[in-house]
């Protein structure tokens, strides 16, 4: 302080002040750097995680339904569609589990804990099943009822990992890609053990006993290893970490109470938006000022109890109706494979090329979406609106009504899965932008959650149209 004329003055305080802003501009940019040159290496890390977890989750059916001449040769044509029942049906019952008691459990048990166990459980019941597969080479029901265990466990990695990506970066698609892609290349890795244990094929060229052990044991020991992954992602990951922690402060004894009862009517959303409102007018009014509030904090949430099931529906339903069509329209036309006859007549292996040229096409579809980023629904809609083509092409070629010709079929699938897996992992990057205002860390994965549940339907779905013009043939 100074006098200047009897005046006082603050010198001191005009120059500081100045100086004293431009030191918190500089800390806060400095410190972004910092965050996002952490990030960096933290998120490829879990990329690798996620794509291993997810190779994991469907390489056992994967070798199951791999092998679909060599069933057939055996138990008939009706056996590929039976096996992928099999596989698939547990999808439904399994994502309603999840949808309605998932957020219980983690509030009871911690999101870690509850997260590592599901995901644990299903990975060893998965990794002994696929070893014995051996012992039911000439049962169909034995067969079948051993590829349905497989499919619980993979519905269960399914939903588990699906809403773990949700939560971890939730503003990067790169996760999402990442478990999606993992999903299919598990056909990559099948093809080369087939290759190298020489089993597939019919049954006169399919390989011998010793071939099928040793072809099942190889994929037992790929599950393992993408138990091993998912243990080190859960265990070893602090975005992980930070991201159950936080799920966990959302989750409020007084969610609890009424986890049981999701589907609430739209008066109850109002009230939470209200409610949403009044805790963050309140927030601020008690902050001393903007820079009280850290970066990192979580903004006020809405209650888990607020965010029903109907209101997500609501805000989702565009995307899940691309995935419903898209869904089905691929698995009527992929679990028909085994009913498709070459132009050459000498060979029985353009099945197994459609199979193969189906995941790999689909798993290409994929990351394509971190290349050319879906932007928005209705891009997406166009897309499987347009793919539809294909399926009245596919069945009529099936019914030899219409003939594709071997390269016609392979191309018409391999452009139809890639639509499938980049509109399936499209829908998974925009979904949560539907959220806007009651985006947290309870509503993110119970929208993945109604997402799962829609997929399997739109399994189930497809499986009956093949069953219905199976049975007119």
């Amino acid at each position: 302080l100074s006098l200047d004329n009897g005046k006082e003055t603050n010198k001191e305080s005009t120059t500081l002040e100045p100086l004293h802003f431009s030191y918190n501009i500089k800390s806060e940019t400095t410190t972004q750097r910092r965050t996002a040159t952490t990030m960096a290496p933290s998120i490829t890390r879990e990329i690798v995680f996620f794509f291993l977890a997810g190779v994991g989750s469907t390489v056992a059916w994967t070798a199951v339904l791999s092998n679909l001449v060599y069933y057939t040769s055996i138990f008939g044509t009706i056996s590929f569609p039976v096996l992928n029942v099999a596989v698939y049906f547990p999808l439904l019952p399994t994502s309603l589990a999840q949808a309605f008691w998932d957020t219980h459990y983690d509030a009871m048990f911690g999101s870690l804990g509850a997260f590592s166990f599901r995901g644990s459980i299903a990975f060893f019941f998965m990794c002994i099943t696929t070893l014995l597969i051996p012992l039911a080479r000439h049962s169909l029901p034995l067969l079948t009822t051993m590829t349905f265990i497989i499919g619980t466990a993979s519905a269960i990695l399914y939903g588990t990992l699906n809403q773990l990506a949700s939560l971890v970066f939730p503003d990067s698609g790169a996760l999402p890609a990442a478990y999606t892609s993992g999903l299919q290349a598990s056909a990559g890795l099948v093809l080369i053990t087939s290759l190298g244990t020489g089993f597939g094929g019919t049954q006169q060229h399919g390989g011998g006993v010793r071939a099928e052990w040793e072809f099942y044991g190889v994929i037992s020991v790929l599950v393992g290893v993408s138990w091993f992954a998912f243990v080190r992602l859960i265990s070893t990951s602090h975005s992980v970490r930070r991201s159950m922690d936080m799920r966990d402060s959302s989750l409020t004894q007084q969610d609890i109470a009424s986890l049981s009862a999701p589907f609430l009517d739209d008066n109850s959303n109002n009230e939470a938006k209200e409610s949403l409102g009044e805790r963050m007018l309140s927030s601020s009014s008690s902050s001393s000022s903007l820079m009280d509030i850290s970066p990192s904090q979580p903004l006020p949430t809405i209650s888990d109890t607020d965010v029903t099931f109907l209101f997500l529906w609501k805000r989702t339903w565009p995307c899940c109706a691309s995935l419903i069509i898209t869904v089905a329209s691929s698995m009527a036309v992929a679990s028909s494979f085994n009913q498709t006859k070459s132009t050459n007549t000498t060979s029985d292996s353009l099945p197994r090329i459609l199979f193969y040229v189906r995941l790999f096409s689909d798993l290409l579809g994929r990351p394509a979406t971190l290349l050319f980023p879906p932007r928005s629904v209705s891009c997406v809609g166009l897309i499987t609106a347009a793919r539809l083509i294909f399926v009245p092409l596919f069945f009529l070629d099936v019914n030899n009504t219409l003939v594709l010709g071997d390269w016609g079929m392979i191309f018409g699938v391999a452009a139809f899965a890639f639509t499938s897996g980049y509109v399936a992992t499209g829908i998974r990057q925009l979904a949560p932008n539907a959220l806007t205002d009651t985006r947290t860390e309870v509503t993110v994965p119970k929208q993945s959650s109604l997402i799962n549940v829609s997929f399997s339907m739109a399994v189930l779905l497809g499986l009956v149209v093949t069953f219905v013009l199976l049975l007119k043939k």
